[in-house]
């Protein structure tokens, strides 16, 4: 047995350095795990997949180059790139390192089952497909998938002028369609109007996004609305996946509220359905003209032949709840319902009839047909298809067999995806229904959380950990899937997802959304709109890259695009009509049941409850999805517009100054635009603590207004949290911390610690009250002053219980604290986060009862809250500069000798990540890693990283050995062969003795 010696210091700083500047990435070498699974029932052939990716910064990746996607076999897989975001720069800056880069592909995964694919960067995969731009002309443009060539007109838009399948024409050349509305008799068509732009949104060998945006016109040339149709297409396919919003950018008109007098004052007469300036209509269709059509196959195996027209019609959600909202909650959506679920007519027989339909419908003839398929077309109710024997297809959008007229105020729009998939030759039920269902649940390409989290494109991010975290995890999970432990009031465990069926919250206005259900109204299931504010549609990517369920992927997106079509007052095409336009509406105003003005509430949109950009632009990144972008640079133009009107809006102490830090930073990184820096810079210089007496010395300071003598604790923590965006926005930049906010943030958490805070427990926990007052009087939500009992928290007494607002803003508290650890390096501050980390995650109602999902309002602060703690206090594999023990091997070592390695750690610890690398230098200075594959260049690990834990203490404990499966290297060694492990664990776990602890020892057999 040989022990050989540790390397000289001055290597181990070169490695440790070299590890610094690779991070996660390790080195230049890439190697991304990319799973695709497949959770909807539906076997998948050849589909279409278009994901984003994150890489991370030390990677050095300014190119997609040298991308590619393999398969498990270690083959190329075809597949294009493109770039969204880089760090440090904009998207268009190739000298910046790529930040998030957007994967076209196509896979085959059988009904649940699953396929991996990995990114890597040797070698070029963009591979060369048949797709193209074949025509641009004035009055037209052709797209040529290589299956099929799609023409759109420019001068009118009837969808498609012609689509040719194998030689055939499926389309009538003198059929009437496009995107058709009817009001009070007359017809508004796209098919009237010339575009007013046709663009190549985005384009690459696998993928082009076609954009048309125009007007629905009569025949006078009358406009009624707006539309914007994004027509996507794909290599090899004669499919297109259509996404046709329907907009009513009317301006608003204005009136005086209150005794307001400025000008600027007058609001926007727009909450209530049928304000002035909505648009009122009987229904909206897409058309499609099919050259010849005589037979029909759709829902539950129903097919025939044409001889009179075929309608599949939702008219209500389906669900028990169906009906919650009668005739006297008009003119909400759902007091409009007529009967459960669908139904199936051919003429006037009733074929078929159910609760919820997948949606979708294929017609056929001589010369082709066309299956079409409506995504959540229950959950989007009304919905329906139409064909009849002429060959028209018909998409209800908004379906005239509707009992009422559809509203669609100023400012509001909704986008509806549509299947068009075309075809020359037969297609039988079984593939058209697998087609359509796989169009309702597209296929994602998901890295793991180790990889999301250590890309650091979210920032400090946390691992689901139940075994270090299981009271948060349980209330996280919650949200989803029912808690072990039963509400003891209701004696049932229930979830977002049961609230979300009980208060029926479906249908095309209120799909996507969450109910206000801590205030239900009239009776317990009927419930006003969250509108989704707190960033609840961020948390929810937060909580799926934290644990890699692809349940919080649906949940995520279809928050989001319900949040960006309902929830956003929209700017004209022509412009900003009003300083009101780009804002997000608040909630329902509390006890309000939102029928009247569902999603818009009568205080309008407002700085202080102003959110989803963070969501939004995940999204974008996620899926490529360009509307989430213009949605929220919207929003960003409107804080920025009503911040100049009302600079007092601006004020630290509410919780619209956090929002509007936070994004302005996804703006600045979405586009470059120096205006969202220059104005984050302006903006968070007027909360620094230098600029307020009071966080020096509360006792001595005196407010002018007495509005000002106090502040609500959790806003405040939402400020220093936005705060803590800005510097990581800084330090990604690289630009100098001018107004020494490093020193602002300490300021601000010292202030909290000495005067705020109230520990109980021992001090174990610590909360803030609601209010605090300068003169040091606590309050509650009401700003109703208690004294005596409540000057010591006391869990125990509902008073107490109800001033401080435990438990779930203590969260945030916990973040703030984990921030300014990370800005000052100071313990202290960590050993404060804990206590505000447990007392937010303590149940909310039962101090004695693991936590389960309450209210929508909870479930908000949870997911959002936390995970930024959980990573600085160990909750992370890189939540700490690894520690590293270096050793080396001598060139004569060769394969078949075994290898183990000794270490020790100190208690106590509950787990750690060990990633063990074989390292050699070529006499040019470059480094090559023995790893799976063979010899690869960069430093990258010869062993996955392998997770202990479960004991206090290891000393002198073998953690791995084996036989090294060694080949000879590429090229000549020079010197030693370097062996060194790095060690990955919380911030408790360290190594005995630093590097000497650990020893490498290699036994000839």
């Amino acid at each position: 047995m040989k022990i050989f010696r540790l390397f000289p210091v001055s290597f181990i700083l070169l490695i440790l350095a070299l590890f610094a500047m690779t991070g996660p990435a390790r080195a230049q070498a890439l190697d991304v795990s990319l799973t695709i699974a497949e959770d909807a029932g539906y076997a998948r052939m050849d589909e279409p997949v278009t994901s984003g990716v994150p890489l991370p910064r030390s990677a050095g990746i300014t190119s997609t180059s040298s991308l590619r996607l393999v398969d498990e076999s270690g083959d190329t897989v075809p597949a294009a790139f493109m770039v969204l975001g880089r760090w440090g720069g904009t998207p268009r800056d190739t000298s910046r390192p790529i930040r998030w880069v957007l994967i076209d592909t196509n896979v085959s995964v059988p009904a649940y089952g699953s396929v991996t694919l990995r990114l890597r960067n040797d070698g070029a995969g963009s591979a060369v497909s048949s797709l193209s731009l074949a025509e641009d002309t004035p009055e037209h443009v052709v797209v040529d998938t290589g299956a099929a060539r799609f023409r759109v007109g420019k001068t009118a838009f009837r969808i498609f002028d012609s689509v040719t399948v194998g030689g055939v024409e499926i389309l009538s050349p003198s059929g009437s369609g496009g995107i058709v509305a009817a009001r009070s008799g007359e017809i508004y068509s796209s098919q009237n109007d010339t575009p007013i732009s046709v663009t190549v949104e985005q384009q690459t060998t696998r993928r082009l996004l076609l954009k048309v945006m125009g007007s629905l016109r009569n025949a006078a040339g009358t406009a009624l609305l707006e539309y914007t149709a994004r027509l996507e297409f794909f290599a090899g396919k004669a499919v297109v996946r259509a996404y046709v919003t329907i907009e009513n950018n009317n301006p608003p008109e204005v009136g005086e509220w209150g005794d307001l007098i400025l000008d600027t004052d007058y609001q926007p007469i727009v909450c209530q359905i049928g304000s002035p300036n909505s648009v009122s209509l009987s229904g909206i269709s897409l058309n499609l003209p099919l050259a010849s059509a005589s037979t029909f196959l759709t829902e539950s195996g129903n097919s025939g032949n044409l001889e009179e027209p075929v309608l599949l019609y939702q008219d209500s959600s389906g669900t028990d709840y169906w009906n919650n909202y009668g005739p006297e909650s008009a003119p909400r959506l759902q007091s409009a319902c007529t009967f459960r679920g669908w139904r199936l007519t051919q003429g006037s027989e009733t074929l078929s009839s159910g609760d919820q339909s997948l949606g979708w419908m294929e017609v056929s003839g001589g010369q082709g047909g066309l299956l079409t398929a409506v995504r959540d077309f229950w959950q989007n109710f009304p919905k329906a298809l139409r064909a009849d024997s002429s060959g028209m297809v018909r998409v209800g959008l908004f379906p005239d067999e509707f009992s009422a007229d559809f509203n669609l105020r100023p400012g509001e729009r909704k986008t509806h995806e549509v299947l068009l998939a075309f075809h020359a030759g037969s297609l039988d039920a079984a593939e058209a229904e697998a087609a359509a269902g796989a169009f309702n649940a597209p296929l994602f390409m998901a890295a793991t959380p180790t990889w999301y989290a250590d890309s650091k494109v979210f920032g400090d991010v946390g691992f689901r950990d139940p075994s270090r975290w299981p009271i948060y995890e349980t209330y996280a999970d919650s949200v989803l899937y029912p808690a072990p432990d039963p509400d003891p009031y209701t004696g049932r465990s229930t979830t977002l997802l049961e609230r979300i069926e009980e208060f029926n919250f479906y249908g095309w206005q209120d799909f996507g959304d969450a109910p206000v259900d801590y205030e239900p109204t009239e009776e317990f299931r009927r419930a006003g709109h969250f509108n989704l504010k707190y960033q609840f549609s961020y948390g929810m990517w937060l909580q799926f890259i934290r644990s890699g369920d692809l349940a919080w992927v649906r949940l995520a997106e279809r928050a989001n695009k319900h949040l960006a079509d309902i929830d956003i007052f929209h700017i004209p095409r022509s412009g900003r009509s009003h300083w009101m336009q780009g804002g997000y509406f608040g909630h329902s105003y509390h006890d309000e049941p939102g029928n009247l003005n569902p999603n818009r509430n009568y205080g309008i949109t407002t700085f202080d409850l102003c959110y989803g950009v963070p969501g939004m632009m995940a999204l974008y990144y996620l899926r490529g999805y360009p509307q989430m972008l213009e949605a929220s640079l919207e929003v960003v133009d409107y804080q920025m517009n009503i911040w100049q009107l009302f600079p007092e809006e601006g004020e630290q102490r509410k919780r619209g100054a956090q929002s509007y830090l936070w994004h302005l930073a996804e703006a600045y990184r979405a586009t470059g635009d120096s205006r969202y820096l220059t104005e984050l810079n302006d903006f968070v210089a007027l909360g620094h603590p230098s600029n307020y007496g009071w966080v020096a010395d509360p006792r001595g300071y005196t407010p002018l207004d007495p509005e000002d003598s106090y502040f609500r604790t959790w806003m405040l923590s939402l400020y220093l949290f936005g705060v803590g965006k800005y510097l990581d926005l800084l330090e990604e930049f690289g630009q100098p911390d001018t107004l020494n906010w490093r020193q602002g943030l300490k300021d601000y958490a010292d202030f909290l610690l000495r005067w705020v805070k109230q520990e109980y427990e021992g001090g174990r926990k610590a909360v803030f009250p609601y209010d605090y007052y300068f003169d040091g009087v606590i309050a509650d939500a009401d700003g109703n002053p208690f004294v005596g009992d409540c000057m010591d928290y006391d869990p125990g007494n509902p008073v107490c219980r109800e001033t401080y607002p435990a438990y779930t803003w203590c969260l945030v508290a916990a973040d703030v604290f984990a921030y300014t650890y990370k800005y000052t390096g100071e313990e202290r501050y960590l050993n404060e986060a804990r206590k505000f980390f447990l007392a937010g995650t303590e149940d909310h109602y039962y101090l004695d009862s693991v936590p389960t999902y309450y209210y929508s309002k909870e479930a908000a602060n949870i997911i959002n809250n936390g995970p930024f703690y959980q990573f600085h206090a160990g909750g992370g594999v890189s939540q700490q500069t690894p520690s590293l023990a270096l050793l080396f091997i001598p060139t004569e070592a060769r394969r078949g000798e075994s290898v183990s390695l000794y270490i020790s750690l100190v208690s106590p610890f509950e787990w750690v990540y060990l990633d063990f690398y074989l390292v050699m230098q070529s006499p040019n200075e470059e480094y090559f890693s023995y790893t799976a594959d063979g010899w690869m260049p960069g430093i990258i690990p010869a062993f996955s990283a392998v997770p202990i834990g479960g004991a206090s203490v290891l000393r002198n404990t073998p953690v791995i050995s084996g036989t090294l499966p060694w080949a000879d290297p590429p090229v000549d060694a020079e010197g030693e062969y370097q062996f060194f492990a790095a060690f990955t664990g919380p911030g408790t776990t360290t190594l005995v003795g630093n590097f000497a602890s650990a020893s490498l020892v290699i036994s000839g057999e």
